[in-house]
């Protein structure tokens, strides 16, 4: 299609609803080959003859209208080899975008954190909570396989999607295991990092157990904020880079969970036994839920 169209351009095409002779095209002339010419004579009704802008003579093949993917739109020059490239390699694009995922992760989590001195303090003289926090083993070893079975079928099926074998038994079998494998994994990922479905304090431990210290008592702070879920605390923990303090009162399952901003303010999450998923309940509810009914 020279000097239209060079060998690794990406073309963006538009479907229409009419065709006429001197559009340039794009369709499919077998089930891994698509090519972009030129509509030289023909009708919607008897069918297309094409041509490359640069060939001599007229494609041998005839084109059914319902066949043109759509009407050239768009050049971008070069990209079409990334195209290309991923296609032919899928693992090894997997691969990268995985790689680059973690990595960019990984530096936007060696940002110097800012921990307040009196926060600093109660640190120094906790102790550091186990990061599984009581989770079982089982779980957690289930998670990192449903986790790989979704990374490793989604990679099987982008290969056979880039094959076009979009219905082979293979695709709609890892199309299955993709949904398994991904719908198991983010259950077990729910229950175990978000605590959904575990009763207080146990639901409370499975957010927080990563970022806690078990101290004797809490710090002072002049401002003190009351957090509506242990995920909150979580997340502005996470944000900030800064870590939690836990203290348990003589209460059996009650448990306070503190943490001090950069700006010296407290932000506190309390929790009490027995009660279902409380890492969603805010705190005013849990005490409402055992006053006396004053009806």
């Amino acid at each position: 299609m020279e000097p239209t169209l060079h060998y690794g351009d990406l073309v963006v095409a538009k479907t229409q609803a009419h065709y006429r002779i001197g559009d340039l095209v794009v369709f499919a002339i077998g089930p891994n080959e698509v090519v972009v010419h030129r509509l030289v004579s023909g009708s919607a009704s008897k069918g297309w003859t094409t041509k490359g802008d640069n060939n001599g003579q007229q494609d041998s093949w005839t084109v059914k209208n319902s066949g043109i993917m759509g009407r050239f739109w768009l050049r971008i020059p070069k990209l079409g080899y990334a195209f290309l490239w991923t296609r032919e390699n899928p693992i090894l694009f997997g691969l990268a975008l995985t790689l680059t995922v973690l990595l960019i992760g990984t530096v936007a989590r060696l940002r110097r954190p800012r921990i307040p001195p009196t926060l600093a303090d109660a640190v120094s003289r906790g102790a550091r909570l186990p990061r599984r926090g009581g989770k079982p083993v089982g779980e957690l070893l289930l998670l990192a396989m449903s986790a790989f079975t979704t990374l490793i079928s989604s990679i099987g099926l982008l290969v056979l999607v880039s094959k076009q074998l979009f219905l082979s038994p293979a695709a709609l079998l890892s199309a299955i295991v993709f949904f398994i494998s991904a719908v198991v994994c983010q259950w077990l990922y729910q229950r175990l990092v978000n605590g959904r479905g575990l009763a207080e304090p146990q639901a409370s431990r499975a957010v927080l157990s990563a970022y806690c210290w078990d101290v004797e008592s809490l710090p002072e702070s002049d401002v003190v904020e009351e957090m509506v879920s242990a995920r909150a605390l979580r997340d502005l923990a996470d944000r900030l880079r800064i870590p939690i303090i836990r203290v348990g009162s003589e209460n059996e399952g009650e448990e306070t969970y503190f943490t001090i901003t950069p700006d010296g303010v407290g932000h506190r999450w309390m929790v009490r036994g027995g009660h279902d998923s409380a890492g969603d309940v805010e705190p005013s509810l849990l005490e409402m839920a055992d006053e006396p009914d004053l009806l």
